[in-house]
């Protein structure tokens, strides 16, 4: 039963690590949008 638990703590620790890649790579589009249309 420990080979799963370390198994599921790796599982979790990668999405924990895409998600915030993902949610980090949204906020720098919608900040460069904002840029462009303060820009206009």
């Amino acid at each position: 039963m420990e080979s799963l638990g370390v198994v599921v703590g790796v599982v979790a620790l990668a999405l924990v690590i895409v998600w915030n890649f993902l949610q980090s790579k949204r906020i720098d589009g919608l900040q460069k949008r904002l840029e462009a249309i303060e820009k206009r």
